[in-house]
């Protein structure tokens, strides 16, 4: 979450069990769910596989002007970050139709002065979730939660639109 100047060479502590990852402004970084516990086929209780989220893409987004990417089906994701909001194009493609973002709210340039209060697809307002596990495990779709902890807007949705946070 600390922002770093850069290109620059910097010498960081890599204990084992904290891998040091660096993100440029303006990212949009694709992801597989994060309760996916395996690529092959499971079998077993309790166990999430690849397919079971096959029809969902996480986005990791760190706004800082526009960026867009384009995913191997044909799915598209376009950010712009506004000094009042940022908006988030999702175009649907032949395999993705459900999408998990993940806004780097907090390290905007200049940093907001509040958390957002709002987040709308195409207009209507999401609503807000009672916490992050609601929005990360899929449970509801439409919705959106601040996470103060990381400083990361989630939203959730299940269709292609426009999604606005502000």
């Amino acid at each position: 979450g600390e922002a770093h100047d850069g290109p620059a060479d910097e010498s960081v502590p890599a204990p084992l069990d904290t891998l040091p990852l660096y993100v440029r402004a303006g990212a949009i970084v694709p992801m597989i769910a994060d309760d996916v516990d395996t690529f092959v086929t499971a079998t077993g209780a309790g166990i999430v596989a690849l397919a079971d989220r096959s029809d969902r893409i996480w986005a990791r987004i760190v706004p800082s002007g526009s960026g867009a990417i384009t995913l191997f089906d044909g799915s598209a994701i376009e950010c712009l970050d506004g000094s009042t909001q940022v908006t988030v194009s999702l175009t649907g493609g032949d395999w993705f139709d459900r999408w998990v973002l993940e806004v780097d709210w907090d390290v905007r340039d200049p940093a907001p002065a509040a958390d957002p209060s709002l987040v709308t697809l195409d207009g209507n307002p999401l609503v807000e979730a009672p916490d992050a596990l609601a929005v990360r495990s899929g449970s509801c779709e439409g919705c959106w939660f601040t996470d103060a902890a990381s400083g990361r807007v989630l939203v959730s949705i299940g269709s292609a639109g426009v999604v606005a946070i502000r």
